[in-house]
């Protein structure tokens, strides 16, 4: 998907243009692109003028932080779609499966930790190993229940007999 596509709106007061048009034409239509006073231009005639030659194409053209928002919606409409596809409709024992996993992982990972007391010298290499495997876990499922808990708050995942705290809108879509 090209960027044209992506920013296709701009923003509802009309201040900016669509984001579709800053993307269009290559970067030879730009340079000759009008200018603000209607005559075609070149890149060393923006010089001599003082403007660049973004600026005379497009007066108009968001500013990077109106474009990082922009993305950062876009992203977040991508990642919805995507995980409602994905995860059609979880059940509630599913969920509860995988917090009781994580609270497995981390026993074992204070385990593995008090495991360490019992020898009086340094832990050994095979000890070390088994730690770190026990922490990457641990550390593995608390992140996979976080964005879990997340997704589920942002109402992205939809969780059987549970009814949603509001109706999917245009917003949520």
């Amino acid at each position: 998907m090209t960027a044209a596509t992506i920013f296709d709106g701009g923003r509802a007061n009309g201040r900016r243009r669509p984001f579709a048009d800053l993307f269009a034409g290559s970067e030879h239509e730009r340079s000759a692109a009008p200018t603000m006073d209607g005559t075609g231009g070149t890149r060393a005639d923006a010089s001599r003028s003082g403007t660049t030659g973004t600026q005379r194409a497009y007066p108009n053209a968001p500013s990077l932080s109106d474009y990082l928002h922009a993305l950062d919606q876009t992203a977040a409409r991508s990642e919805r779609t995507q995980i409602r596809e994905t995860l059609v409709e979880v059940t509630p024992r599913e969920i509860q499966t995988v917090i009781e996993k994580a609270a497995k992982a981390k026993a074992r990972y204070l385990a593995a930790v008090l495991d360490l007391a019992e020898v009086e010298a340094l832990p050994e290499a095979k000890q070390i190993e088994t730690l770190e495997t026990a922490r990457a876990r641990h550390e593995a499922m608390q992140a996979g229940v976080a964005a879990l808990t997340t997704a589920l708050r942002a109402g992205q995942i939809k969780v059987a007999d549970v009814i949603p705290d509001r109706w999917p809108g245009p917003e949520t879509r």
